[in-house]
Order: C-alpha cells, then structure tokens, then sequence
C-alpha cells in the first residue's frame, strides 16, 4: 500500500461509505482487509520457473498477494529471488449483456468468481480439492501429490499421444499435461451471487465456469521473461450471453507506484505499463510490462480459420485486442454499466474515446513511446489498465478459449525496456503458433545406484547423447555436451556438483548472466564447467563430498545426474583481458531428480560371473543386478557370432532378448534387460603380450607403430598381408633362438628379380613353435634379405649397424615344419603374393641399443602371446535370482547383515530430513518376506513391521509404537523373522525429546 493510497482511503472513509458495494470499487484504493473467503480459495499458490515469480489464484486474480505470502501484497516479481514487482495486482474480468443489460464478473481486489466448477447450473459446493494444482517438468506420481490428483474430471487438460487421444501410463492412467517446465491448473465460476459483491460488478452471474491452465518455460530469454495463461469460458448456465467481452485488468506497478504510464501495441494485442525514466527502485533500467493476446475468442467468418485447442476451426476468426482502457487510481469503475464501458473502448460515461487529433478510437494511448509518435501517455501516475478482446455470444453450453501471455522487458531504460517488451512478445507469439515445438534440455537420464561396500556405482542411460534442438524462431540451436553429477544433502537437495563427463570440443566453461538477488544486478556466472573428459555413464562413489570423508555403510547417501546442452548457434568466446577463458551461452539442463543408495545395504548378491560353459576365450561375461523388481529368475546363455557380435538367450523363455550386439568393452554402455546389465568383455583379436626371456634381450624391432616388442612385431596380416585375416586364429607361438638347434627356412630377396621372390631353404639360428597345444607344434618360417648389402649372406640375423637397409624380416607360417621345402611357398613371391601365405606374425627386427647380434645364444625366447578373444565355440551361462523362494533355495539369503541405522538414535538425525517423524532403517534385510518386532526390555511388543516386497531390502520404523506415541528413550529389541531364512535378535538404542512411558 502506497501512502498517497492510503491518505486517500482513510479521507473517503471519514466521508461515509460512497455506495454499498465496498470500499475498494467505490474509491479506486485498495482496501488492506480482504473479504471473508470460502476455506478453498487458494491464493498463495505461484509460478516461479524462469525470472518471473506470480501468484496465482483460484479465483480469477493474479499477480496478486491479497494474504502477504512474499512479504507484500504485489503479486508480480522481477526478477525471480528478488524483491522487486513491476504489478500489484491483475485479474480476469467478464462482461455480457443478458435479456438486454449488462452483467459483468469482476476478479481485482475482491474477486466474484468461487473456487470449483458448475453442475446442473449452480456451482459445485466449495471443496479443497478445488485449490491451485502446480506440476514440473520431471514429476510423477510419486514426487507430488497434485500429479497424483490431477482433476482430468475437471478440466484438467491430459497429455495427448500421437494418434490425439489421451496418453496412458505403465498403470493405464491419464498423464497430466505439462506445457513448458511448470504447470499450475484451477477451475472457478461467477454462479455464486453472495460472491458479486465488487462495486465494479455486483450483478446477477452469468453462469460462467472458467478452466485456467497457467505454465511457464524454465529459459533465459524471451521465454525467460513470460507466463502464459489459457482461460477455457463454459456457458455453464442457463443464460443467453450477447455481445460478451473478456479483459485482462492490471494495476501495474513498475518499482514505485506513482510514476508510471501505460500503452498499447494494436499490432501485437499487447498492454503494457512502463516508467516515465529512472524509477526509485529498478534506477535507470525500468522494465516494461504487458499483457499479450496470443489467442481470443472465436467469431464466425467465412472464409477464415481460428485457432482452438492447437487446433483449427473453419469458418471462424480469432479476435485480437479489440480495445484497450487506461484510467488513474480514483478513477475505477463504480458500477457494472461503467465497467461495461470500458470494456467497449469507451469511456466512463459511455462516450467514444477521443484522441488529440480529435478522431474517435477504442484504443486509448495507442501511440508509440519510444519514437514519441502518436498518441502517447502524459502526467505519469498510479495507473490501470484494461485491455478486452470482444464482443461475440455464448449460448448455453457454449465454450470460448482465449490464452494470454504476461510478460517483461528490461532494456537499459524505460523506453528500451518497451522495445525489449515489443521482441519478447513476437517471440512468445511465435511459439505460442509454434505449438511450443521449441528446444527442451536434453532427456532426463535413468539412474540406477549399486550399493557396494563402502561404495556406490552409479550408472546412467545414454539416451541424452546426441540430442539436438532447433528453434528457427529463437534462431537457437542447443546440442547435448555432457552430465553433471550431484550429491544432495537429501534426496531433494540441495545440491553439490561433484562430476562432470562433458563431450571432447574443447567447450568447457560455459558462462551464462544470471540475476543476483543480493547484488541486485546480472552477474556473469559459470554455469557448465567441463574437463574435456569425454562422455562416460557411470561413476564409483567412495567420498562423502558433503560431509568429508569416506561413504559409511547401510547410511543413506543421495546423488542425482542431468544432462546439459549449449546454444552452439549463439555461443560467443568469453574475454577477460583479452584471454579466452570459456563461452557465453545459453544453456538447458534436465532436472535433478535424486536417488538414494545405502552402501553395502542389500544381502541379494548384486554383481554376478556367468559360467564360462565352452570355449577358449579369455572373455568374460558380468551381471549386473540394477532392477530387483524386474528379475526373472530364468536362466541365459550369451552366445557368439562369427562376426564377434553376441546375442542374449533367455533359455527358460526361449526369448532372444539381444542380438548382433557389438560392446565388449566393459564398460556401462550396455542394455538393460529383465532387470539385468550383461557386461560381455573380451580381448580384441591379435597378439595379447610378447615376453623376452632367457636374460637381457639383445634384439628390438624397427618401430613400425605397433604395441608389441618396440613397435614392429605384428600379426601378419598387418604387414605385408596374409591368408589369417581372422585373428582369432592366432595361435601362441615361441622362437627359441639357438646356434646349435636350429631349423631351415624359406628365404625370400627384396629387390631381385622377380622382386621378393624365393632364392633357397636355408639353416636359421632359431627355431618356431606353436605351444598352444601339447605337445607344442614347430612351424615354418620365411624371411627376407636385402639384394646387394653385406647382410644377404644367406642366414637370418638383424643388422648391428643398419636394419633399415638390411631388412631382415622374420614370417612365423602356421604349417607344420618340414625338412623339405614345400613347392606352395617356394612358387609364390612373399610380398606379391603375401594373401597366399599362412603368415602367424611378421616382425621386422633390429638390434636393441648397446647390444649386438653376437649375443644370440641358446635359451633365449620370444614368447608370442595371441589374445583369446570370444568366439563363436564360446558359450556363457547364468541364472537370475528372484527375491523370495529363489534366493532362499540358493541359500543366498542371510540375515547377517541386517543393521538399525542411526544406531543409536537422538531425536532429531539429519536422516529424518526436516519430518516431524522419527526414522530409524533397517537395512540389509534378505530379498524375501518378513516382520521385524521391536520390543521394550520388559519383553513387550510395541510395534510390529511387516516387508511385503520381498526384493526391498529396507525397513523404515518411525520410531512410534502401535498407537502412534513415541517410546520412552532406551534400548529396545529388534528381532526379525524371515521364514525360510532364520531369525534374528538385535539391539537399537532410542533416544527421544518427548518421552511417553508405556502408552502402547
């Protein structure tokens, strides 16, 4: 209440009472005594999701605080988490004539319109379930009470599917609708004439219920900066309405009250309030104001189509704003013909408004402000204005849609601030036809958490990846960069970043201005840091980073992931001092929905190793129990392709549950099924490890680039080529270096002629075999000299003073050795025809640093290692258990584990999260059915537990007998009964504030 308001108020006041219909109407104040209301009006509920923060009723206001929830009655913040209004007060109002006269519903200081909808032509008796629902982006059934309500009896609007009809959950049940990231729905009607009391209506009802949809965008931005407000009208009386009109009234106070001035866009349908220049409270950057008309009521037209319900109806036309009323606080509306009149565009007194040209107009102050064009407002004051969209009839039974959009412009003063308000409502009217097919954060990942001792694995799905929003509108384009990791305090927050897993583009820290309530400015703010890390899906978590020190076992532990994205479309270098140090972006991040594991908490094994049945295969196969609930208890096999894809076998079922999958990485990039994660891991086909023995090696290989034995032993199909593509068909392979025992071998002359070809068998001073089998099997060899170099003498050996040159490559063959030469290898060039022979592995050798090639001696051994990788004649094999029956005839259900958490309790522990119950957990209960008694050391029980699901593994007592008391403070027996399993006795020690001794 402004003084110069309240002057007035009480000076009216000492003259008497002008007119019966209260104080407010009748003198233009506001009155500081609200109205008796019924017990459901709900006027403390709010939006709140991006930097606008508005009250909503259900009773037809908004933007107004009439119980002082905030502090103050204004009901309009900008922005967001300060204390900084730009309105005081707003509300729908609706006029129409019936049998001839005016009727007019008011909803300003007083409201005349009643919670809840209409029957039969009456209101629906007052209920609470009529209060203000409000849902977010990310919510379920579970996290809040309103999504379980939703009234889709009522009029709440449902999620619609592809096909039109209505979207159905896992349940079969009706999924709200949530426009934008924050959704508020109420119903009300005018049929209640003891709620007419408003000096500005006071008549008859009209017989109206009123469906009101309020939703918001969490951006930066134009949409940042806009609620939008869908209004569905249903003649739900008897009454003919003619010549009916829809206004949105607003009080607008932009900082202080007195030095504002109001306007309007008649190309835009838009209303707006503004400074007349540096305001007390914003200084020199006041905002701008307004109301916007994105959808009026339809009227028929031929030839034209309107908007209705995202949808078109032919043969109508919507209507804009078709006029628009400013007046000063004392001059308000008295009576419903003078409300009437303004909602026509005339005045008071029912005259046409006239414009300084002298020309009639239903637009009053229609100029432009900031050119100075036209007819502009003067004499800035405490102003009103409304702003109405009409006339058109309902009939009985009749429906009318009309969605509007509140919205805030700030430039860098007050007329800047309406050219900003000007762009944020294009905007908002382009998404608005748009449908809100406009970019959302990447999709929210599916957290699974895996309690280990003294440890959590966390692990998420990948489905954010790759995501991309286009808005050509916006002229946005927001790609997916990483995951943000977070421990709460509870499973609600508030939150610590402790990761972050970002995508390799060298987009790091990404700066967005973010309003500062306590510094009262914009503030440049780091809002994604990165590392460049890559993108991974799962983190072990062995540190409490909000307490300190390592994770506790059986204590509960709450963390969360969300994805983010970055507009790359307009995404500039951040400078400081002419430096780099990140971009400035807008960015988009999923909700933080929390998760909440107690480390080593469950007695069901969690992490599994199939049977490797058949096969040589060096793989392995993990299961990962991630979904209790969803176990089968069947048994699978993972079985191998021959291009080294796998498939998945339910063998109980029969069901191939995956094929022709392609991970084998190990890591948590894999599918869940049945609620399980089948981690198959393997070698990569080709040499596992070379190992020299027999004392220091003289001999290295040119380095070639490879992995093996200085870079230049590799399997042969890597060097020249060869006949084993498949290296799977490796084998393991020994050359026993000797001058004694040695063996003959093909050699081959680089640059003879033909080039490559075979010039002899020829003794070595090695010998090869293949020890994969027993007993080991010798193998052929070929290699290669080099035509015209001392080096060709006829023998293998590297060269002390030049390997390049002298080549000397070595060919381990998979044939068995033969005395003879074989006519198959001495028939073909080596390199030429390098796919016709069986080469194992090539190496081409060199003599290591501060050795010689003299040093070669009998018990030397290079020892070739193929990797065993999975293969088709490889077969794993598993079985799932079930909590209940399964793991008790597996004998894996144990009561050892079993732990009271806090232990002992003081009322109140940080577990308990603010409840006024108590929270005392038992965790580590066997996956099957049991009760869990608690006794006083008299030996009488107080209170019994009973898990019903076999799979949870935790129990929660509220610390509160049988009949709700609290227990006196001591120690108490536990003793829990699991039949099947066994029984066990514990102790808890209790220690409460209010104490209530044998009250059982």
């Amino acid at each position: 209440m402004r003084v110069r308001r309240l002057v007035m108020t009480l000076a009216v006041a000492a003259l008497g009472a002008l007119s019966p219909g209260g104080s407010e109407a009748a003198t233009g104040g506001r009155s500081e005594s609200m109205s008796v209301r019924p017990a459901s009006v709900d006027n403390t509920a709010y939006i709140g999701v991006n930097n606008l923060q508005m009250l909503v009723s259900n009773v037809g206001s908004f933007a107004y605080d009439p119980s002082s929830h905030f502090g103050k009655h204004d009901g309009l913040y900008f922005p967001r988490g300060s204390d900084k209004t730009v309105v005081y007060a707003a509300g729908l109002w609706i006029g129409a004539r019936v049998d001839g006269e005016p009727r007019v519903t008011v909803a300003e200081y007083t409201q005349e319109f009643s919670p809840g909808g209409m029957d039969g032509g009456e209101a629906v008796p007052d209920a609470g379930r009529f209060h203000v629902y409000k849902i977010s982006r990310g919510d379920d059934a579970s996290s809040n009470p309103d999504y379980a309500a939703w009234p889709f009896d009522e009029g709440a609007p449902v999620q619609p599917a592809a096909d039109g009809s209505d979207s159905l959950d896992a349940e079969g049940n009706r999924v709200p609708l949530i426009l934008g990231d924050q959704s508020l729905y109420a119903i009300y009607n005018d049929a209640n004439r003891g709620a007419h009391t408003n000096q500005a209506g006071s008549t008859e009802p009209l017989g109206l219920e009123v469906q009101q949809y309020v939703f918001g965008f969490s951006r930066s931005g134009a949409l940042g900066n806009a609620v939008y407000l869908k209004y569905k009208l249903i003649n739900k009386g008897s009454n003919l309405l003619e010549d009916t009109y829809v206004s949105l009234w607003c009080d607008p106070d932009i900082g202080d009250a007195g030095d504002d001035f109001v306007g309007c866009d008649t190309a835009l349908s838009l209303g707006f309030a503004y400074n007349d220049g540096p305001d007390p409270i914003y200084g020199a950057a006041a905002p701008a104001v307004g109301y916007d008309f994105l959808q009026g009521p339809i009227v028929p037209s031929e030839g034209d189509s309107a908007l209705v319900n995202g949808g078109y109806r032919q043969g109508y036309r919507n209507l804009p704003m078709t006029s628009f009323n400013r007046y000063t606080n004392g001059r308000d509306p008295r009576s419903n013909l003078q409300s009437y009149n303004y909602m026509q565009g005339l005045t008071l007194e029912g005259e046409p408004a006239v414009d300084p040209e002298g020309d009639t107009t239903l637009y009053v102050v229609a100029g432009d402000p900031v050119t100075g064009s036209g007819w502009i407002d003067v004499g800035a004051d405490d102003r009103r204005f409304m702003m109405s969209t009409g006339p058109f009839s309902m009939a009985p039974g009749d429906t009318q849609e009309v969605v509007i959009a509140v919205l805030v412009g700030q430039g860098a003063d007050h007329l800047s601030s309406i050219t900003a308000l000007r762009d944020v409502s294009t905007k908002v009217q382009s998404v608005f036809d748009l449908n809100f097919q406009i970019p959302f954060p990447p999709p929210q990942p599916r957290v699974w958490a895996q309690p280990l001792p003294n440890r959590i694995e966390l692990i998420w799905d990948r489905s954010a990846e790759g995501d991309v929003q286009t808005s050509e509108v916006l002229g946005q384009r927001f790609v997916m960069e990483g995951y943000n990791i977070y421990q709460g305090e509870s499973e609600t927050g508030p939150w610590k970043k402790i990761a972050t897993y970002d995508i390799e583009n060298d987009v790091t820290r990404i700066y967005m201005d973010i309003y500062d309530s306590d510094a009262s400015a914009f503030q440049r703010l780091l809002v994604a840091s990165g590392t460049d890390s890559g993108l991974d899906n799962h983190l072990t978590i062995s540190t409490d980073r909000i307490n300190g020190g390592g994770l506790i076992n059986y204590r509960p532990y709450h963390f969360a992931v969300s994805s983010y994205s970055y507009d790359e479309e307009n995404a500039e270098e951040y400078l400081v001092d002419g430096v780099g140090v990140g971009y400035l972006a807008e960015v988009l991040e999923s909700r933080i929905q929390g998760i909440t594991a107690h480390p080593n908490a469950l007695a069901l094994d969690i992490v599994d190793t199939a049977a490797h049945i058949e096969g040589q295969s060096e793989g392995t196969v993990i299961v990962r129990y991630l979904e209790p609930q969803n176990i089968t208890g069947s048994q699978y096999e993972v079985t191998f392709n021959a291009d080294r894809t796998w498939n998945l076998q339910n063998l109980t079922t029969g069901e191939f549950l995956l094929s022709n999958q392609v991970n084998e990485s190990g890591d948590f990039d894999y599918a869940i099924t049945d609620g399980v994660m089948v981690q198959t891991t393997g070698p990569e086909p080709g040499i596992d490890e070379t190992i020299w023995e027999g004392g220091e090696a003289w001999a290295t290989s040119v380095n070639l680039g490879g992995p093996w034995f200085g870079g230049g032993l590799v399997p042969g199909a890597w060097f020249f080529g060869s006949s084993i593509e498949d290296l799977t068909q490796l084998v393991d392979v020994e050359i026993r270096f000797s001058n004694e025992q040695r063996q003959l071998a093909y050699r081959y002359m680089r640059g003879a002629n033909p080039n490559y070809g075979y010039q002899d068998y020829r003794e070595i001073p090695l010998t090869a075999w293949d020890v994969s089998v027993d007993p080991p099997r010798q193998l052929n060899v070929c290699f290669v000299e080099q035509v015209g170099l001392a080096s060709a003498d006829g023998t293998w050996l590297p060269d002390n003073e030049d390997p390049l040159s002298a080549r000397e490559y070595l060919f381990v063959l998979n044939s068995d050795y033969s005395e003879t030469p074989d006519p198959y290898y001495t028939s073909r060039l080596v390199f030429g025809d390098a796919y016709d022979f069986d080469v194992l592995y090539a190496w081409w050798p060199a003599v290591a640093d501060g050795h010689s090639n003299s040093e070669l001696s009998d018990g030397q051994v290079l020892r070739i290692t193929a990797a065993k990788a999975n293969t088709s004649a490889d077969r794993f094999q598993f079985r799932t258990l079930r909590g209940g029956e399964d793991v008790i005839a597996a004998g894996q259900a144990s009561l050892k584990g079993i732990h009271p958490v806090p232990n002992p309790y003081f009322h109140t522990t940080d577990l308990e999260g603010g409840s006024s119950d108590g929270r005392i957990e038992f965790v580590g209960l066997p996956a099957t059915t049991l009760t869990l008694e608690i006794y006083n050391l008299a030996g009488e029980l107080i209170r019994t537990l009973t898990k019903e699901d076999p799979v949870a593994s935790t129990l929660v007592w509220d610390v509160k007998t049988e009949n709700g008391q609290r227990p006196a403070s001591g120690m108490y027996i536990y003793r829990v009964v699991a039949p099947g399993v066994g029984t066990k006795i514990g102790k808890v020690a209790v220690f409460t504030k209010a104490e209530q001794v044998r009250r059982f």
